[in-house]
């Protein structure tokens, strides 16, 4: 992440100098006007504090790499909007021809190994994937002066893996039986007690058929008391022999997790959406993300209002974002001024709140946030953000206060910063409240998603868990070049 600060004379002018040096994708942390004078005149001046990520910064400078010097002009004098079209457009150009070089070496490798079986009486196997010979000897025999391209080579491993599945299952058996010798051993040796305490979940009275599930969930974030009763009931309700089947026991436990995770209706059921959490948890970029969300792919007219006057800077920060989307902003200092804002917004679809971030251990704060709130008669709809970096222990006193605040429904923050995911189904299952939305990186309006019940067991399981980044060959070139 790289920070700058800039001072100019206007924030026109600094908003430029940001765009000219970060780019169009610059996030501006915070604006001021400075007491002292700017220059040798003494007029007044604006600082703009403004951050860009590296791989965003990486795009701009590789995309005015490419540009001749007049259309390098041009590009600085363009809008935000047109920058990021320019930058994207030499970035998808970049990969769709390395996309297409990839494709050509793995269409030069499958003709190879067509030729090398002419004559040979073995054909190809029908179907999406062709039959790659990977023998070494035979490599070898074909072409003695050459030794195999390793990434070739792996490459046909992988597609030898794929297409003979049999591999994995027969070491799994293995790994499986090493377990009972292991166990065998231990009761042969009169040690009954190490035996029966050398698996998790046991202290739960989970059997040992399904202590690998425990592991797993355990791992995923999930604690170990939901865990466990989830695994207590399908020892209840499953046929013995049938928990002796992990594909079928995960299939019933996958089964559970979805009818059990609560998820709220995405429909906006009032005018008043309003925006409350701890400290860190993400509340006012999650209102922004949401804010462009309605804007730019539902058409709706937004306004945002903050009551949050005690953060420094806060108030400038909002101000800012509501001018880059061009939508009307308000700040509300006092609960007696909301009758007059909402009267002056009414004609906006959605009227976004934000609050300020208060300690939930402490019940005068969150009095104090419950005070802020519009009264009922306003019927707003209260999001508690939370981020999945907090602990279980955390989320549970906030869980409790979420009767005193009125909270629908909950957003979780903070996806991609996170390697456990079990404490939403957590949270979600002992308080009883609905899912809203994720937010998953630093994107606007990217990266904010509508929950789903199959979002969240795909987050547990890591069913399809990618570690693939798609820029990754962009970066990789970017950097060799």
């Amino acid at each position: 992440m790289q920070v700058k600060k800039f001072e100019a004379r206007s924030m026109k002018e600094a908003l430029e100098m940001v765009k000219s040096q970060m780019g169009p994708d610059a996030i501006i942390l915070s604006a001021r006007d400075n007491v002292k004078s700017y220059g040798l005149l003494g007029q007044g001046s604006v600082e703009i504090t403004a951050a860009i990520r590296e791989d965003l910064n990486h795009k701009k400078k590789f995309a005015e790499s490419r540009m001749r010097e007049q259309d390098r002009e041009r590009f600085q004098q363009s809008s935000a909007q047109a920058q990021k079209k320019i930058i994207n457009k030499y970035v998808d150009s970049y990969m769709n021809k390395t996309a297409a070089a990839n494709a050509s070496t793995a269409s030069s490798v499958s003709t190879a190994n067509t030729n090398s079986h002419a004559g040979t009486g073995i054909r190809p196997r029908k179907g999406a994937m062709k039959y790659i010979d990977i023998e070494d000897d035979q490599i070898n025999t074909n072409n003695s002066k050459s030794s195999p391209d390793p990434k070739v080579h792996n490459e046909a491993q992988s597609l030898w893996q794929k297409m003979n599945p049999r591999e994995e299952e027969i070491q799994n058996l293995k790994q499986e039986i090493n377990i009972l010798k292991e166990m065998l051993e231990k009761f042969s040796t009169g040690s009954q007690q190490t035996m029966n305490t050398s698996y998790p979940g046991l202290s739960y009275g989970i059997p040992y058929e399904l202590s690998f599930l425990f592991t797993k969930l355990t791992n995923s974030g999930v604690s170990e008391e939901v865990s466990s009763e989830i695994l207590n009931l399908a020892k209840d309700l499953l046929q013995p022999s049938r928990l002796k089947q992990k594909s079928i026991v995960e299939g019933w436990v996958a089964r559970y997790i979805l009818e059990t995770t609560p998820i709220a209706s995405q429909k906006l059921e009032s005018q008043v959406q309003c925006f409350v959490g701890p400290v860190g948890s993400g509340k006012t970029s999650t209102l922004v993300k949401m804010a462009s969300h309605l804007m730019v792919r539902e058409n709706k007219k937004i306004a945002i209002v903050t009551t949050d006057t005690q953060k420094v800077g806060s108030v400038e920060q909002m101000k800012i974002y509501s001018h880059i989307l061009n939508i009307p902003f308000a700040v509300v200092k006092d609960p007696s001024e909301w009758g007059k804002i909402l009267r002056q917004l009414s004609y906006a679809d959605y009227i976004l709140c934000d609050f300020p971030s208060v300690n939930f251990k402490n019940h005068s704060e969150v009095m104090y946030l419950k005070n802020l709130i519009p009264e009922p008669l306003v019927k707003p709809q209260v999001h508690m953000v939370l981020s999945t970096l907090m602990g279980d222990q955390d989320l549970e006193i906030i869980g409790k206060n979420l009767k005193n605040i009125s909270a629908h429904d909950v957003l979780f923050t903070g996806l991609d910063q996170s390697s456990q995911h079990g404490s939403i189904y957590n949270f979600t299952k002992k308080f009883g409240i609905g899912l809203y939305g994720f937010g998953i990186g630093t994107k606007i309006p990217e990266d904010f998603e509508y929950a789903t019940k199959e979002r969240v067991l795909d987050l547990i399981f890591r069913i399809t868990a990618s570690t693939n980044n798609p820029m990754a060959h962009f970066e990789e070139g970017a950097s060799s070049t």
